[in-house]
């Protein structure tokens, strides 16, 4: 019988390296695509192939990189990681569901949970509390959300996830605007509380698998991925965060972000993230591996992987370059130090994989030149 091939994208993504290291462990063959040959996936002894790809020439050109590289060398299953891939991977599936596997949900509802905007609306209809928002389309939008919502205020893009910025005057939210206003900003009720997370894996609708954290530790330390986290279970947070995924009747892998204010304990939401998270290794190191549980979806093979238990309590986190760069940030590289050598951790370096290692050590080094530059 021969070895099933995996085709995974985005290789210069930490939860990528994850991905790869779980299915190569599973004995499949995987094949990792990125436009740099610096991407630490590429060098994972659980690689078994590399091919490089052009992002740069647009999305649809994308995806027909993807089938041209299909078309050559057959795979069973497409496991898109990042925002973009899984957006215009369901955007353009045409071009691809004759040649692989994948397991995406209908462009309508990636619609709805790839958009900021879109899916606070379509939460606050089920009933799901989400923070006062508002669209910034025009200049007269910034003075409005600093008069209806009120300071402070976050802005960010409404698409894919990253840069948030933090505005406490008018002055704050038009430089923020110009920032981010290529992508469709918009202006939220800033929610003082702890960060947690629902993820899961769905099959046409039905949950076959969940997982909670909450983090511990983020950079940017006043919004960013979680540079340590830890596992638990929460019923209020996995009812709010399948009551959303259920009526999209999602197919796939997601991440439901949610924020429990310390002002009335609720949670709130804050966004749908469509696709694999940045603290994947995380629910790996739990005990639900959700990248081979993705992979048997995409087959057809969910009640193989259907699993709802997972280890409590279980603290992970990644040094480099997220612990390393909030040591720097906070000044507390006393922390980072106790933190290295805490058994209680589990952390993404491997001696028996130790490249990616290398790679990322070399990523953190650009990221401290760059903040040191100001840049």
């Amino acid at each position: 019988m021969a070895t099933s091939r995996v085709l995974v994208t985005d290789g210069a993504m930490k939860h990528t390296l994850a991905a790869v290291r779980s299915l190569g462990k599973h004995g499949l063959q995987v094949t990792v695509v990125e436009d740099s040959l610096l991407a630490e996936s590429f060098y994972s002894k659980y690689c078994y192939s590399r091919r490089l790809l052009r992002r740069k020439r647009g999305p649809e050109e994308y995806v027909l990189q993807l089938r041209s590289i299909l078309k050559k060398e057959p795979h069973d299953v497409l496991l898109p990681i990042s925002w973009y891939a899984n957006y215009y991977i369901s955007k353009y599936h045409h071009h691809l569901e004759r040649l692989v596997s994948m397991a995406l949900p209908n462009f309508e509802s990636m619609e709805i949970a790839a958009n900021k905007s879109h899916t606070m609306e379509y939460a606050e209809r089920l009933g799901i509390k989400v923070p006062k928002t508002l669209v910034l389309n025009t200049v007269d939008d910034l003075h409005r959300a600093g008069d209806t919502i009120g300071y402070p205020l976050v802005i960010k893009g409404s698409t894919e996830g990253g840069t948030v910025r933090y505005a406490y005057n008018f002055k704050g939210i038009e430089s923020a605007y110009k920032q981010l206003k290529h992508d469709r900003p918009i202006a939220q009720q800033y929610i003082d509380g702890d960060g947690v997370g629902f993820f899961a894996a769905y099959d046409q609708g039905r949950c076959v698998a969940e997982f909670m954290h909450k983090r511990i530790r983020e950079f940017p330390s006043k919004g960013g991925p979680s540079s340590a986290a830890q596992s638990f279970y929460s019923k209020e947070l996995a009812v709010q965060g399948k009551r959303l995924l259920d009526s999209l009747k999602w197919h796939g892998v997601a991440m439901v972000e949610f924020k429990h204010s310390r002002r009335d304990g609720l949670l709130y939401l804050m966004e749908i993230n469509p696709k694999f998270w940045g603290s994947l290794e995380l629910s790996i190191y739990s005990g639900m591996d959700f990248p081979y549980i993705a992979y048997n979806i995409a087959l057809g093979n969910a009640s193989l992987v259907a699993q709802k238990s997972y280890k409590l309590g279980v603290l992970f986190r990644w040094p480099f370059p997220g612990e390393f760069l909030h040591a720097l940030e906070t000044r507390n590289c006393v922390e980072f130090i106790r933190n290295s050598v805490n058994r209680e951790y589990g952390d993404d370096i491997r001696i028996t994989d130790p490249v990616p290692l290398l790679l990322q050590l070399i990523s953190t080094i650009r990221k401290v030149r760059k903040r040191k530059s100001g840049r």
